[in-house]
C-alpha cells in the first residue's frame, strides 16, 4: 500500500499507530517521543484516508489545553474539517452526556457541579449536624477534606455507598484515627450523595460515575452514543481510573475502535485514583489489541535518556522499553548530594548550590534568566530555594498558587449566579445568605434547617415561607433576579 503524502512527516512507528485504525489499539509513548504528533495525525488519517465523518471522531485528553492544541494541530493539516471532531476532557464529556441524557437519572434541568469548596462545605455540615462518630483517639475535629478524598476514591473505583459500608465493615482495623475516618466516611457518604441530589447538583466524580451508570443501564442511550462516534482515542491512559476505565469501554461498544496512548512509566497520580494497572493490563480488559511502542525521543540528548532508561528498568512492574535520540549524546549529568554540616541543614546547602550554579552557567553560557526552571518535590523545599534565589538577587516566579475560582470573591460570585440558577443548591444557598451581613445569622439558619427537615422540603422552600423580615428580603432579591435571568 503506498503511503499517503500527508503521513511522511512521521517516523515508521508513528505511522504504524496512525494506520492502524480498526479494533483497540495500544500506543505506548515513551517522553517525548510525539505522541500528540501522533494522535493528531491517526485523526487526519482517520478522515482523509479511511473517509470518515469527523463527528464520528472522539479524542478525549486531560486538559482542555491538550484538546485546543490537538484541534489546532489538526486544522492545519486538514483545515476546517477539523471542527467536526469532537475533543474533550472525560469531565466535559461527562457533562455533554449528561446534559443531554441526565433527566434519565432524575437530574433537573440547570443542575449544577460543586467545586472542592462546595464540596467541603456540604460535608461539613453533615458532620456538623447529621453525623457523631465517637473517636478512638478522643478527638471529635474532622478533616472534611479527608473524607472528601475517601468518597472521591470510592466513586473513582465505582464504588457505591453500601458498597462503601460493607468495605469498612468488613477491613481490618487499625486502632487509631483512620479507624475513625474510615467509617465516618462511610457514614457521611450516602449523605453526601442526598445532599447533592436534594441540591440539583454532581460533584466532578459524578461526571463520570454517573455517565458510566447512564450506559451501563439504559441501552437507548448506549445506542444513540454508538451511532455518533465510530472511533475514540483517550490520551495519557496511564492517568485514567476505575471509572474513565470504564467509560472508555462502554463508549467502544461492539465496534471496539478504542486507541488509547500512554506511558506506564509516567504513572504519577495513583494519589488520586489513577491506576496503572488500566494501561499495564491493556489487552487482557481489550483481547486481540494492537501494541505499537514509540520509542525515539525528539526532546532529550542520550546521555539523559541513558540515565532515565537506567532509573526506570528498576520498576519490575513495567511494560519493556528503551528511549534513543538523534539528537547525540549531550553534555553529562551532575548528580549533587548534600548533608547537613556546620549547623547548616541539607536542604539549605542545596538551595544555595541551586542559586549559584544558575548565576554561573547565565553568565558564562550567555543564557536570560527564563531559560532556567527548578522543580522540587514538595513544598516544604520551595522556602529555602526562595530564599536562596533573594539573596543571590536572582529573579523568579513560583507556579501554583490559589486557583481564580477558589478566591472567595469570585466564589461567592458563582455561588450568587448559581443560586438564581438553581434555588434548590443549598450548599451556594448557605454560602452566600448572609454576605454581606443581612441579620440572618446561624441561630435563624438552623431553625429554617430544622423546618425545612421536618416538612420534608428543601431549604430554599422553607426560606420562602418564613415570617423572618431579613429572610424575605433575601428571598425576593433572589426571586427578582431568577425572572430577570429567565426573561432573557
Amino acid at each position: 500500500m503506498q503511503l499517503p503524502p500527508y503521513l511522511h512527516p512521521l517516523n515508521p512507528e508513528q505511522r504504524a499507530a496512525a494506520l492502524a485504525t480498526e479494533g483497540p489499539v495500544l500506543v505506548l509513548a515513551g517522553a517525548g517521543s510525539g505522541k500528540t504528533r501522533t494522535l493528531v495525525y491517526r485523526v487526519v488519517h482517520l478522515i482523509k484516508g479511511v473517509k470518515t465523518d469527523p463527528r464520528r471522531v472522539l479524542a478525549v485528553t486531560f486538559t482542555n489545553r491538550a484538546a485546543s492544541e490537538m484541534r489546532e494541530r489538526a486544522a492545519s493539516v486538514i483545515g476546517k474539517e477539523a471542527r467536526g471532531v469532537f475533543l474533550s476532557t472525560f469531565h466535559s464529556l461527562g457533562v455533554r452526556i449528561l446534559r443531554e441524557h441526565g433527566a434519565r437519572l432524575d437530574l433537573p434541568p440547570g443542575w449544577s457541579i460543586y467545586a472542592t469548596g462546595d464540596q467541603l462545605g456540604l460535608i461539613r455540615r453533615i458532620i456538623g449536624e447529621e453525623v457523631r462518630v465517637a473517636a478512638t483517639a478522643g478527638e471529635d475535629v474532622y478533616d472534611p477534606k479527608r473524607i472528601l478524598a475517601a468518597i472521591s476514591g470510592w466513586k473513582n473505583q465505582l464504588v457505591g455507598p453500601e458498597e462503601a459500608r460493607l468495605e469498612v465493615a468488613a477491613g481490618r482495623t487499625r486502632g487509631n484515627r483512620d479507624d475513625d475516618y474510615a467509617v465516618l466516611a462511610a457514614d457521611v457518604y450516602p449523605r453526601y450523595e442526598q445532599a447533592l441530589r436534594a441540591a440539583g447538583a454532581c460533584d466532578f466524580d459524578d461526571l463520570l460515575l454517573l455517565p458510566v451508570q447512564l450506559l451501563r443501564e439504559n441501552a437507548e442511550v448506549r445506542e444513540a452514543l454508538w451511532r455518533r462516534w465510530h472511533y475514540l482515542m483517550v490520551d495519557e491512559y496511564q492517568d485514567t481510573n476505575g471509572a474513565q476505565l470504564e467509560l472508555a469501554r462502554l463508549l467502544a461498544g461492539p465496534r471496539k475502535n478504542l486507541c488509547v496512548v500512554g506511558d506506564d512509566d509516567q504513572s504519577i497520580y495513583a494519589w488520586r485514583g489513577a491506576d496503572a494497572r488500566n494501561i499495564l493490563d491493556f489487552e487482557r480488559h481489550f483481547p486481540g489489541a494492537q501494541v505499537i511502542t514509540l520509542e525515539e525521543n525528539y526532546r532529550s540528548t542520550q546521555r539523559i535518556l541513558d540515565a532515565a532508561n537506567a532509573v526506570i528498568a528498576l520498576n519490575p512492574d513495567r511494560r519493556p522499553k528503551r528511549l534513543r535520540t538523534a539528537n547525540g549524546p549531550g553534555p553529562r549529568v551532575d548528580l549533587w548530594e548534600f548533608a547537613a554540616e556546620a549547623g547548616k541543614p541539607a536542604e539549605v546547602a542545596e538551595a544555595e548550590m541551586v542559586a549559584r550554579e544558575i548565576g554561573i552557567r547565565r553568565y558564562h553560557e550567555k543564557l536570560a534568566w527564563g531559560d532556567f526552571g527548578v522543580l522540587y518535590r514538595t513544598n516544604l523545599q520551595g522556602r529555602p530555594l526562595e530564599e536562596a534565589l533573594r539573596a543571590a538577587n536572582i529573579p523568579y516566579r513560583v507556579v501554583g498558587g490559589t486557583s481564580y475560582f477558589d478566591r472567595k470573591e469570585i466564589a461567592d460570585a458563582v455561588a450568587y449566579l448559581r443560586l438564581v440558577l438553581n434555588p434548590r443548591d443549598e450548599v451556594s444557598l448557605r454560602r452566600v445568605v448572609n454576605y454581606p451581613t443581612r441579620g440572618i445569622g446561624r441561630t435563624t439558619l438552623l431553625k429554617l434547617v430544622e423546618t425545612a427537615r421536618a416538612a420534608g422540603t428543601s431549604l430554599w422552600e422553607a426560606m420562602r415561607h418564613a415570617p423572618n423580615e431579613p429572610v424575605r428580603r433575601f428571598v425576593e432579591q433572589v426571586e427578582v433576579a431568577r425572572s430577570e435571568y429567565l426573561e432573557v
